[in-house]
């Protein structure tokens, strides 16, 4: 299988408390049924909650977990994605739940939860979309260990990525084609609401040299991440700086978050495009 592409931003054009102890994140504790009132506390949000930081050793399970990707473009989407928190869950729709789950146990129950009551639900480090579990042949349980997830992300993205290799050829536009085909099941659509452009933009991040005290003057320019390997002014693989505040999008450009993400990678287009995950 090719390795898909290192991201790069030259080319881009235009480019979702407490320790568990039975209960559910921001869930009652009896939830109601299908068709009956819905007893989850969610309110309303315009964009999802994403909070964290890459976890310890994101390196080597990237390279265990999904060899085909290469890392700096996996990184920047699970960066963007879930804010590299394995237990993170989205609730599309215009929802979010009171507070995210604090580890694998509550947040399989939460979300087992949540798709009881009929939710369409995002889960894990790449974010999976609940109306591709059965087409990929995942549990929503198995969804929130990080080597699972982000097998199944790669499966998706690669997929997309062979999607659009058909139609621009291998290189940068074909990679955009296939992170807007992981969005919104179309090579283009995620291109036009802004979901590349976050994602490229999580490839930029510097990871600054650590300067002693008094030693400013010897300060070198800040390194980046650069697939397998960082440069030699950082000291770990698995450093990475906080994400910035999401862009706004430019005029007339919808943002990710605010228009229908419904579809999927294994639907097909209705604009007739091979192509969310």
């Amino acid at each position: 299988m090719r390795k898909l592409l290192l991201l790069t931003t030259a080319a881009l054009v235009a480019s979702p408390i407490c320790a568990f102890s039975g209960g559910l994140a921001g869930l009652s504790a009896k939830p109601s049924l299908v068709g009956t009132p819905i007893t989850v506390k969610v309110t309303p949000v315009a964009t999802p909650e994403r909070v964290g930081s890459h976890p310890p050793g994101f390196a080597a399970l990237a390279a265990r977990c999904a060899p085909s990707i290469h890392i700096r473009t996996l990184s920047s989407l699970v960066r963007w994605e879930s804010r590299a928190n394995p237990y993170a869950i989205n609730i599309n729709g215009g929802y979010k739940l009171t507070r995210q789950p604090n580890n694998a146990t509550e947040a399989a129950a939460t979300a087992q939860n949540l798709l009881d009551q009929g939710y369409n639900i995002d889960v894990g480090l790449g974010q999976i979309n609940s109306n591709n579990f059965r087409a990929l042949g995942v549990g929503v349980d198995a969804l929130f260990a990080p080597c699972a997830n982000l097998r199944v992300a790669a499966q998706v993205l690669g997929d997309c990525y062979a999607r659009a290799v058909a139609v621009d050829g291998e290189g940068q536009a074909a990679l955009r084609g296939a992170l807007s085909c992981y969005n919104t099941g179309s090579l283009r659509r995620g291109i036009q609401n802004g979901y590349v452009r976050n994602v490229v933009a999580q490839a930029n991040l510097p990871v600054p040299e650590l300067i002693p005290l008094g030693g400013e003057d010897s300060a070198r320019e800040p390194v980046l991440l650069h697939g397998n390997r960082v440069a030699a002014a950082s000291t770990s693989q698995d450093a990475a700086p906080e994400p910035p505040a999401k862009p706004k999008p430019s005029s007339g450009e919808a943002d990710a978050f605010t228009v229908s993400a419904d579809a999927d990678a294994f639907s097909a287009d209705p604009e007739n495009e091979n192509g969310r995950k």
